[in-house]
């Protein structure tokens, strides 16, 4: 994508990224790092499309903001102290979040 104007910005899990360069790859050949990001995102993306979309209007719902939301999704923290790592820089985030988000990570594995 060098030269090209960006136009917006969204994060976005792994398994999105991956449906976003499949899709770029049937219209035309993906660049080297456009190829390395896509065998990333296969590889450590563990959820499928829908269920990251899911899970990461759940988080918001919770009112975790959607970039941390993502990251939850792209990590899929196993119990209260992961999560903690990836909020720790999160104001206002009440103690029995980091439950309900260990808990509701858990629903998806």
């Amino acid at each position: 994508m060098i030269g090209k104007e960006v136009k917006e910005e969204k994060p976005v899990s792994l398994p999105e990224v991956a449906n976003l360069l499949k899709k770029v790859e049937k219209e035309k050949e993906l660049t080297y790092e456009q190829r390395r990001a896509l065998e990333h995102a296969k590889e450590f993306g563990k959820l499928g499309v829908q269920k990251a979309r899911e899970l990461t209007a759940k988080l918001v719902e919770l009112g975790i903001p959607e970039d941390y939301a993502v990251m939850i999704v792209n990590n899929l923290p196993k119990d209260e102290e992961d999560v903690k790592v990836i909020l720790e820089d999160v104001k206002d985030i009440k103690s029995s979040v980091y439950k309900q988000v260990a808990d509701l990570v858990a629903e998806y594995l």
